[in-house]
C-alpha cells in the first residue's frame, strides 16, 4: 500500500504536469495563432509587392515614352529651324527645275 506521503507527492506530481501541460497548449495555441497573422501579412505584402511592381513598369513606360517623345518632337526653336531648312530646300529644287526647262 502506499503511503498517504506518497500518495500526495504522485497526486501533486500529476497536478505539476496537469499545469505544465495546459501552459504548453496554451503556448502553443498563441504561436498557432501567430504564424497564421505573419502567414495573411505575407500574402498581403506579396499582392502589394505585385501592385507596386506593375506601377513601376507602367510608370517607367511612361517616361520611355516621355523621353523618346522628346527626342523626336523638336523644340519650338528647332522646329522653326527645320520648317526653315525645309523651305530653302524647296526653293532650291524649284530653282533647279527651272533650270531644266
Amino acid at each position: 500500500m502506499l503511503s498517504l506521503w506518497e500518495s500526495n507527492r504522485k497526486s501533486l506530481m500529476l497536478d505539476n504536469i496537469e499545469s505544465n501541460l495546459k501552459k504548453l497548449i496554451a503556448a502553443y495555441e498563441m504561436q498557432r495563432s501567430r504564424a497564421d497573422r505573419t502567414e495573411k501579412e505575407l500574402v498581403q505584402c506579396k499582392e502589394d509587392l505585385a501592385v507596386a511592381k506593375d506601377k513601376i513598369k507602367e510608370l517607367e513606360d511612361r517616361i520611355d515614352n516621355l523621353k523618346l517623345r522628346s527626342v523626336l518632337a523638336p523644340s519650338g526653336q528647332e522646329n522653326a529651324e527645320a520648317k526653315s531648312s525645309i523651305q530653302k530646300l524647296i526653293a532650291q529644287v524649284d530653282k533647279a527645275l527651272e533650270m531644266l526647262q
